[in-house]
């Protein structure tokens, strides 16, 4: 619920309130969705995870940008295509419970977010003014729910990366040998007990945190402005209202995705080099460590590796999702008795 007041062609999140949905339906429907777009994206995150952990002991001795495609050629070489989906098993079955606790707090508080600033702004400025408002409070309203959303989930988030990502850089010979996803938990937790899976908590909510809140104020705020440039478009021509919905739909998804990638990529390298650890040799246990390193060896763009494939990902994640997303509030609306 973007915000209360009618806008031009309002998009189906304003038509359908969280409480008119089928949570059931939507949440059933909606694990299928997430499960096959996740292994279909699981690429993306195996070149980034790999592109981000390279260091002077296992880059040919010396640390360098290595490109996607030279990467992924890499993996298919020595993995198989198989390579590319190492650590989708364990991602897709930690990160469904997470993507609930997402959206339910998302929707919940977004909505109350949304109707706080809303009435803010009619009491400031008078609600026959509240039109020219309404993209900048989507915007913030998603913000804060984006951001309290991504806190949440973190709990499922982080040990599901902790041992997706050893997965994704072990040699072949240790993944054939210990490379499941139960003994994977078992040696991380036998080096440091159970909070070693939450090994860069407080980095992924920082890395979270601003990622989800861009997210959806671009998302919300892109929205709203693109539908404001189309409001020419004549709602009774139901062929023209679906083109204007994909436009927004794709317009707003990746350039929440791009946006989102390129603001928190600095701390993404630097969680993940932190939670693979010790399975790629000469890498550094410290946050303050691996800060050293790679501005050392790197420079600023050790800060950005991976970027590409994380721009990829999360472009098409949020184009995808966000319209899918709309398609399945639309689908899980309770029926009228």
């Amino acid at each position: 619920t973007m915000a209360t007041a009618s806008a031009p062609a309002p998009t189906s999140s304003q038509l359908v309130s969280w409480s008119d949905i089928d949570k059931v339906k939507f949440f059933g429907l909606g694990t299928f969705l997430y499960s096959g777009l996740s292994l279909g994206l699981h690429p993306m995150k195996v070149l980034k995870t790999r592109q981000q952990v390279l260091t002077s002991n296992n880059v040919n001795n010396s640390v360098r940008q290595i490109s996607m495609r030279n990467v992924m050629r890499e993996v298919i070489a020595t993995s198989g295509m198989g390579g590319l989906f190492r650590g989708a098993a364990t991602v897709v079955s930690i990160a469904v419970p997470g993507r609930i606790v997402y959206i339910s707090v998302l929707e919940g508080s977004r909505h109350e977010a949304n109707t706080f600033f809303v009435n803010l702004a009619a009491q400031a400025r008078g609600k026959e003014n509240l039109e020219p408002l309404l993209p900048a409070i989507a915007a913030l309203a998603g913000g804060f729910a984006g951001g309290l959303a991504a806190i949440s989930a973190q709990f499922f988030v982080v040990p599901m990366e902790v041992v997706s990502q050893k997965q994704m850089v072990m040699t072949n010979e240790k993944f054939y040998r210990e490379g499941d996803a139960i003994s994977v938990i078992r040696s991380v937790t036998k080096e440091g007990g159970v909070s070693s899976l939450y090994k860069g908590f407080g980095l992924s909510i920082l890395t979270g945190v601003p990622t989800g809140s861009v997210w959806w104020a671009v998302y919300g705020g892109s929205q709203r402005w693109i539908t404001s440039l189309l409001t020419h478009v004549d709602r009774n021509e139901r062929i023209m209202i679906l083109w204007q919905q994909c436009i927004t739909q794709v317009f707003a998804g990746t350039s929440a995705g791009i946006a989102a990638a390129v603001i928190s990529q600095p701390l993404d390298v630097v969680k993940t080099r932190l939670q693979v650890g010790a399975e790629v040799p000469g890498s550094n246990q410290t946050v303050s460590a691996i800060v050293r390193d790679l501005a050392a060896t790197s420079g600023a763009r050790g800060f950005f590796r991976g970027l590409s494939p994380r721009i990829v990902y999360m472009s098409a994640w949020g184009t995808v999702m966000s319209s899918a997303y709309e398609l399945l509030r639309r689908v899980s609306k309770k029926e009228q008795h």
